[in-house]
C-alpha cells in the first residue's frame, strides 16, 4: 500500500475500518499494524477475531517485539 510505504496509514484509517468487512489481507494487515503501533490491543483483538485474512505469524512477531520495547522502556524509567 502506498500509504503504508509513506508512513501515512493514519490518514486512511477511517476508510480501512469501513471496508475491513471485505476481509482483504492488505487492509487487515495495515489496520492490525496501526493497532499495534497505537497499543490499542482491544481493537486489535476485535480485528483478529473478526477478520482472519492476514499473516498471523508476522503479527505475533510484531506484537512480541512491541511488548519487549515497551517493557524495556518501563525498565529504564524505573532505574
Amino acid at each position: 500500500m502506498f500509504f503504508e510505504q509513506a508512513g501515512q496509514l493514519h490518514i486512511v484509517k477511517p476508510y480501512m475500518v469501513a471496508v475491513q468487512s471485505n476481509n482483504v489481507s492488505a487492509v487487515n494487515k495495515a489496520l492490525n499494524e496501526l493497532y499495534v503501533e497505537e497499543e490499542d490491543y482491544e481493537r486489535l483483538r476485535e480485528s483478529v477475531d473478526m477478520h482472519d485474512n492476514f499473516d498471523q505469524i508476522g503479527l505475533a512477531q510484531k506484537v512480541k517485539r512491541n511488548q519487549i520495547i515497551v517493557q524495556s522502556f518501563l525498565f529504564l524509567l524505573l532505574i
